[in-house]
């Protein structure tokens, strides 16, 4: 399904005070106009209705605001759809938490780390609980700490070595998994811009890595609470009107 045709809608990156007229806002703005929503500009993800999950928010938005142009279009636009609604327990969104971890290790991390390190690669794609996770980040980041001519490789470092400890905390204190939920997703995400650099320097292709890493969110959407379902043809309504009143606007007189 070409969800680009349905809702002739553009995503770009950063945050928008309002639409451009042919959409023109991040997935997350997108997905509050295609909810029904009042349109608000989203810097965070504290910033979405209290209807989307505070750590989902968070990764989409990270994803939106790194990825090329053309990727974004293509891989995040099917999560307008998604993100309302998605909000749920502190126990579910710290179970998405550590499958967020897991996922971005087996899933993103291995990829960067193939033909470089191929021990850490394979150490990385077989991870399966948190503690493993630990133990990579530790050994991935000494790793890197010792790579003197690659500056930005000991910053992906000292990304891993905070989500490591984040994710340890994150398993031994159920009673604040909200805080550390939210806490993990910025650093997840620090960890992963970072990686990302890393792959730039190492001229790699960022496709599979932008394929993997939505791979990751999709799995942690559907964790838990699922979003409603959306009417195609009321949401591109929404969408339309949104547009429609931009540009309205943009004609009135400046007085």
């Amino acid at each position: 399904m070409s969800f680009d045709h349905i809702l002739n809608w553009k995503l770009l990156s950063g945050s928008h005070e309002f639409p451009g007229p042919d959409g023109g806002t991040c997935v997350n703005e997108a997905a509050v106009v295609a909810a029904g929503f009042e349109y608000r500009e989203i810097r965070s993800a504290d910033d979405c209705p209290e209807c989307f999950s505070r750590p989902i928010a968070a990764f989409a938005i990270k994803l939106n605001d790194t990825m090329p142009d053309k990727l974004r279009q293509e891989l995040l636009l099917p999560f307008v759809f998604r993100l309302a609604g998605s909000r749920d327990t502190p126990e579910i969104e710290k179970d998405r938490l550590e499958y967020m971890v897991l996922g971005i290790c087996r899933e993103v991390i291995s990829i960067l780390l193939r033909g470089w390190k191929e021990d850490l690669a394979e150490q990385f794609s077989s991870v399966k609980t948190l503690k493993d996770a630990n133990l990579g980040a530790l050994d991935l980041a000494h790793d890197l700490a010792h790579a003197h001519t690659r500056a930005r490789a000991r910053a992906l470092a000292h990304a891993l070595a905070h989500t490591r400890a984040y994710a340890r905390d994150l398993a031994l204190a159920r009673a604040h998994a909200l805080d550390l939920a939210r806490a993990l997703a910025l650093d997840l995400d620090l960890a992963r811009a970072h990686a990302l650099d890393l792959a730039h320097d190492l001229d790699l292709d960022l496709a599979p890595i932008y394929i993997a890493a939505v791979r990751v969110l999709d799995g942690a959407l559907r964790i838990g609470k699922q979003a409603e379902s959306l009417d195609l043809d009321c949401v591109r309504g929404r969408m339309a009107k949104v547009k429609a009143k931009v540009k309205s606007q943009a004609k009135e007189p400046v007085l």
